[in-house]
């Protein structure tokens, strides 16, 4: 097979009609024995590619940035995109699993699978048999969560025909699926719908595991022996013989006795391959690349990290700036940078280590070439690719990672940065949204707050800026609304002081008024759905108010009103004054008259006989036997008298210590109640 001029093959894999080839560079061909006179045809040639595999007749292909693409045939949902098209002859990319950082993928005969690097299983397809170890036989068109083994961390698996093989981080075999033949090594020829320990390994630690069409293949290095169990109908378990075997033995030598391979002692590692009905074993040099075949997602570690500080202005900085974009473009590359070691019986509720992530971007970001190479990746790339609709954790744990970048916090990254952040979290659906909240709920305090107040300064920075734009308001609104969410997590759990939701700088920047004027016009739409484009209303979100931006509120909002009040009996006058009514009658204020004498009396008698929206009307004063109504120097002189009324001590309303200069609200005030 030739792919082209100093194009070196790197994998094969093969399915009933079609075979992969990868290239050592990171291209994938395609070879389709159904098409006469076919070519390898060179596909995904915009992306590197580190591994591939194939089914029968579908394909699935994982990149270097953590993208899983898959093609091909799509009866039962085997590519992981739904099933609105019976078979897909580009690749596509398997969206529900974007952001997860895949650390391995591999295709039976139409069902898929795939494990990420903290060790969970993902399936999807054909689930006839229990092939997708979900508990049940419905096939899956999107990529589904295996429930987790106890205590076990998976790292590597293996689909058969209908069946599949897991191989956990300390030998123990699990198998699943179709056991007609034994395949599944349980003693027995039922399926299995979930992963169940291969009881027969227990005890000796395997090392690689293998499956064929309807056969598996498991390897002990400590033993030096592969056992095989399932059909043997080809001689496939090398056994000596075609029959079957529905527990894992030993192969055999035609003398009979156990093969054996020293591996310990040896230079060489074994290699197993099964295909269909045949089983292959290739001892060979541990230098030999073969040996090393499955490369993996870039992800970042402490020497990693130190090169790059030590490439800075170097001539591989150039390099090492490829390397910085090919981890800070990728959520999954990201992700996998600071996964936390699983501990037996640890349930994960968060996969990431925090304090590992916050240490690393601390060091890399005193560096301006890095800082600045960073910034870019999260602006140009990362940003656009958040997983917002993923249904699986994994993947959302990007965004508890991203604050804890000092980027993020830097005032001059408010647009670029924060603002596609907030938008992100605003098209997640109520299932991820939760997820992100619950663990905003376990925050600490201080991060929690330093987490409020990147968004709250974004906030500022724009109403420093602002224009009225569509644009402009669709940015606040997604600002605002990400608020929202925290003070409702604050207000539930974290319960910390509310003047860290303060925007003060409202006071001064606001136009009170035209919020005002926005509120009402909307209330009397409010019955239809409110554009995006509608401009914002910032008192739809009154935690960001001091008291001060409050008081400037409600006094634009009762001007407001005042007006309305005025301009509505203004209209209605005309038709009135025509019948002879009187006007007078129509104007919004509210008239009170009181006594000197009797200043308190009177104004609570009156107040009595208000409603709520009355006092919302221009006041008028006068006083009994003097001059008329008056809104100015009267109403002054009345709110004068009225507060040194109030302040009398027989009234009870203040109390008056006697050290000092001032009263105070008394602790135990006196009031008749109603009758």
């Amino acid at each position: 097979i030739k792919l082209g001029k100093k194009m070196k093959i790197h994998s094969v894999d093969q399915g009933a009609e079609h075979m992969l080839i990868l290239s050592s560079d990171g291209k994938p061909f395609e070879y389709n024995y159904s098409i006469e006179h076919a070519r390898f045809q060179c596909i995904l040639q915009e992306k590197s590619i580190i591994q591939i595999t194939c089914g029968d007749y579908h394909s699935l292909a994982l990149s270097k940035g953590g993208e899983l693409f898959a093609w091909g045939q799509n009866l039962h949902g085997q590519l992981g995109i739904g099933r609105l098209f019976a078979s897909i002859p580009t690749p596509q990319l398997v969206e529900h699993l974007s952001g997860v950082p895949l650390v391995q993928i591999s295709a039976g005969k139409a069902h898929s699978m795939a494990l990420s690097m903290s060790g969970n299983i993902y399936s999807w397809g054909r689930n006839d048999l229990g092939q997708l170890g979900l508990g049940h036989t419905d096939g899956e068109e999107f990529p589904s969560l295996v429930e987790a083994l106890d205590s076990q961390k998976v790292e590597f698996l293996a689909c058969g025909g209908s069946h599949t093989a897991l191989l956990t981080e300390d030998g123990q075999v699990f198998t699943f699926g179709a056991g007609k033949h034994g395949q599944l090594g349980h003693n027995s020829t039922q399926n299995e719908l979930r992963p169940r320990l291969v009881t027969e390994l227990t005890g000796i630690r395997v090392t690689q595991v293998a499956c064929g069409r309807r056969h598996t293949l498991a390897y002990v290095s400590d033993l030096g022996k592969v056992f095989s169990f399932g059909s043997g109908k080809e001689g496939q378990l090398g056994n000596g013989g075609t029959h079957n075997q529905l527990i894992p033995l030993p192969m055999k030598l035609p003398s009979n006795e156990d093969l054996k391979f020293e591996s310990r002692t040896s230079e060489k590692e074994l290699i197993m391959i099964a295909g269909g009905n045949q089983s292959i074993l290739l001892w060979m040099g541990k230098k030999n690349p073969y040996v090393n075949l499955r490369r993996k997602i870039p992800t970042l570690n402490e020497g990693t990290i130190k090169r790059w500080i030590a490439d800075v202005g170097t001539k591989q900085w150039q390099n090492t700036k490829r390397e910085i974009r090919e981890i800070f473009s990728s959520p999954a590359c990201l992700i996998g940078s600071f996964l936390r070691e699983r501990k037996s019986a640890e349930t994960m509720l968060i996969h990431l280590d925090l304090n590992k992530a916050r240490s690393a971007f601390k060091e890399l970001t005193q560096k301006d070439w890095i800082a600045n190479t960073i910034t870019t990746c999260l602006r140009d790339n990362l940003l656009k690719n958040l997983p917002f609709h993923s249904p699986h954790q994994e993947a959302l744990e990007i965004f508890f990672l991203l604050p804890e970048c000092p980027m993020m916090h830097d005032y001059n990254n408010w647009e670029s940065l924060v603002v596609p952040f907030a938008e992100a979290i605003c098209a997640m659906n109520d299932q991820s949204l939760r997820v992100l909240e619950e663990y905003w709920a376990s925050l600490q305090e201080p991060a929690f707050i330093r987490l409020v107040q990147m968004f709250k300064r974004a906030v500022t920075a724009q109403l420093h800026y602002w224009t009225e734009s569509s644009e402009n308001n669709y940015h606040v609104k997604a600002l605002l609304e990400i608020l929202k969410k925290l003070h409702r997590v604050n207000q539930a759990v974290c319960q910390l002081p509310e003047n860290i939701f303060k925007v003060n700088e409202l006071t001064h920047w606001l136009d009170f008024y035209g919020d005002a004027y926005r509120r009402s016009a909307w209330k009397i739409n409010s019955d239809t759905s409110v554009d995006t484009q509608y401009p914002v209303i910032f008192s739809h979100f009154p935690f960001i108010f001091n008291i001060l931006s409050k008081i400037k509120l409600l006094y634009a909002d009762s001007l407001l009103k005042i007006q309305e009040k005025k301009f509505r009996a203004c209209m209605r006058l005309a038709g009135i004054v025509e019948q002879g009514g009187s006007e007078l009658a129509l104007l919004p204020t509210l008239n009170l008259t009181v006594r000197r004498s009797h200043l308190i009396e009177d104004v609570l008698s009156h107040l009595n006989q208000f409603e709520n929206e009355d006092l919302r009307r221009e006041l008028m004063v006068s006083f009994s036997g003097e001059i008329g109504h008056d809104s100015g120097g009267v109403k002054v002189e009345f709110f004068h008298c009225l507060f040194e009324e109030m302040t009398r001590p027989e009234y009870g309303m203040f109390m008056y210590p006697e050290e000092a200069s001032y009263m105070w609200f008394p602790v135990r005030p006196k009031f008749e109640k109603k009758s």
